[in-house]
């Protein structure tokens, strides 16, 4: 956005094609500046060091305050992009560890599960064997049915997991796309604040 603002700067004083009558003999035998607008993380800082030759040579305080004005408006439509996209994009790592933690949840679950099964599986096995039950037919359609359903136990647990998990990642695309729209509709915003405070600085020095 610094070649932006330079461009608008340009023409303003003249110095770019298209000046206006009389522009880019003000620029040269004045020197004026319109100013160097510098953004760091204290914000914007405007100066204009050609202020009264400028003023001199025929472009008016009012103008130079709708450039600065124009200039710093457009810096901060970039800054609010940027911080938006800073912000969704933690958002988006949030949700990303989240998804990662509940898949670890969901396979400890599911081993947990497991090994629930076979505990009791053995328990019923010594039960069946110290009553002197023989193992076939019906003990040994219960021992599978109680394999069976713990084997679903687990498998619910993990699809439970793969859902929750798979959630969080698309929260996590939706995050960065949000935080990328954002931070194009700063730009956006800029480039259409500096056209259209070019614009008035021009029907101002006509």
């Amino acid at each position: 956005m610094a070649g932006l603002g330079t461009a608008l700067v340009s023409l303003v004083t003249g110095a770019g094609a298209g000046a206006l009558p009389g522009a880019a003999t003000v620029a040269a035998s004045t020197g004026a500046s319109l100013g160097t607008f510098t953004v760091g993380a204290a914000g914007v800082s405007a100066a204009a060091a050609g202020t009264a030759a400028a003023a001199a040579g025929g472009v008016s305080l009012g103008t130079l305050a709708s450039v600065a004005g124009t200039t710093v408006s457009a810096v901060s439509a970039i800054a609010e992009g940027r911080a938006a996209k800073r912000a969704a994009e933690f958002n988006a790592r949030v949700a990303e560890r989240e998804a990662a933690a509940t898949k670890e949840r969901s396979a400890f679950e599911e081993a947990r599960s497991r090994r629930r099964t076979r505990s009791f599986l053995s328990t019923q096995r010594a039960l069946f064997g110290a009553s002197g039950v023989n193992l076939a037919g019906s003990p040994l359609r219960v021992l599978e049915e109680t394999a069976s359903e713990g084997e679903l136990e687990a498998l619910a647990i993990r699809f439970g997991g793969d859902i929750a998990s798979t959630r969080a990642l698309s929260q996590a695309a939706v995050s960065r796309f949000a935080g990328s729209q954002a931070e194009r509709a700063g730009f956006l915003r800029a480039g259409t604040t500096l056209l259209t405070g070019g614009g008035r600085s021009i029907r101002r020095r006509k």
